[in-house]
């Protein structure tokens, strides 16, 4: 266990995948092309400064051609970008501890530091994972054990869904495995609960995410003149929605377009197919912040971040089902109403929105030096339990 101050500023790197670095972000902000509801730093977590952190971030530092591809060649041989770790190993080597985004940042810093043995034993890693435990069994033995050896290595192994965290734990049941939930800039007045609904009904759908329900979704409300739909999506869909005449694919480039979206919209309907990852938390929130009632699929975990009262659950692969929960909501004003001032009270007021989730990992960080003081013993964490 690595030892962090508790007296002074905790020194922390926030690595993140290339594309996503603080001076690119905040370039990108500038000129209006981040989508979502976000801040001006990748997902806010400079708002660790405000809990007594130093912050820094991981930058896109410029490549040339035959680097790019040496870089691209590496990360598809281990599966990750190392390359890009090495490139901001100044940064991570300096810190007292480390958080990563997703698996591939994880990977890369943990094998960075198997590299650098004094300073493994001096930096603490959190090692957030996101498609990992979905993505297990697909990787071949070699892989898996080479994985195994380096997220071993990490102090926390953290995961945005109960279902990835209570895997992982099965799995790693030596390291301390630990649940965090993800939350998105909840500051903003963005809400309008009181909104009048229209016939046909307006449905939203969004996301690029590979558990996204495309053909539940469609069988649910296609040719039905009681529906129009928009979708939002990156997937390559156009063959299923030939012939459908009320569902119009969309593309969401600015702010001002994503916003319009949301304020067309009567009902957001969230359709996955089973998954370990929270697959569609970020439109969920992104929803309730605009005040639209959400139906998704009761898979991945979600019930930890919303319950029954606040947004509306339906089984998996079941068209009947979802088409049933969007006629219910449209018709019954009060719950309509009801469940979205919740869902919007949880994000504003509780534990779900980016301020909260950077808190969790603050509080880790400070835990992980308590810990190391008292010379306590690290047992593994209940992954399952909600905070």
């Amino acid at each position: 266990m690595n030892s962090l101050p508790s007296h002074r500023d905790l020194r922390v790197f926030v690595h993140l995948a290339r594309g996503f670095g603080r001076s690119a972000w905040k370039q990108l902000w500038d000129q209006g092309k981040i989508i979502g509801i976000n801040h001006d730093d990748p997902y806010g977590y400079r708002q660790a400064e405000d809990m007594g952190c130093i912050v820094e971030q991981s930058e896109d530092y410029p490549e040339s051609a035959l680097k790019r591809l040496l870089r691209l060649a590496v990360r598809a041989i281990l599966g990750f970008d190392f390359l890009h770790a090495w490139s901001n190993r100044k940064g991570i080597l300096a810190a007292e501890v480390v958080w990563t985004h997703t698996e591939s940042q994880a990977l890369a810093v943990l094998l960075l530091l198997r590299l650098h043995p004094s300073a493994r034993r001096r930096i603490a890693v959190i090692a957030q994972t996101v498609w990992v435990m979905d993505n297990w069994e697909s990787y071949f033995s070699l892989r898996r054990a080479f994985y195994r050896s380096l997220l071993n290595r990490a102090d926390i192994l953290s995961f945005l869904s109960t279902s990835a965290a209570a895997r992982a734990q099965q799995r790693f049941p030596d390291n301390r495995v630990e649940f965090i939930k993800y939350g998105i800039r909840a500051d903003q007045s963005l809400a309008v609960i009181e909104r009048a609904m229209h016939m046909p009904i307006r449905i939203l759908a969004m996301g690029n995410d590979r558990h996204r329900d495309w053909p539940t979704f469609v069988a649910a409300i296609q040719n039905n003149d009681l529906y129009v739909a928009r979708v939002a999506t990156g997937a390559k869909i156009d063959r299923l929605l030939a012939n459908i005449e009320n569902i119009r694919r969309e593309r969401a480039n600015s702010n001002p377009e994503l916003m319009e979206l949301f304020r067309w919209a009567d009902v957001v309907v969230v359709c996955l197919v089973e998954n370990l990852h929270a697959s569609g938390i970020t439109v969920i929130e992104e929803a309730v912040l605009c005040g639209i009632p959400v139906i998704t699929t009761d898979a991945g975990g979600l019930r930890s971040y919303f319950g029954p009262d606040e947004v509306t659950y339906v089984p998996a692969k079941d068209p009947q089902a979802l088409r049933s929960a969007i006629d219910l909501l449209v018709t019954n004003e009060e719950l309509r109403q009801r469940k979205a001032r919740q869902a919007l009270a949880r994000m504003k007021n509780g534990d779900l929105n980016s301020r909260s989730f950077v808190a969790r990992h603050v509080e880790l960080s400070n835990d992980l030096c308590r810990v190391q003081r008292e010379e306590a013993p690290v047992r593994a964490y209940s992954a399952v339990a909600e905070r």
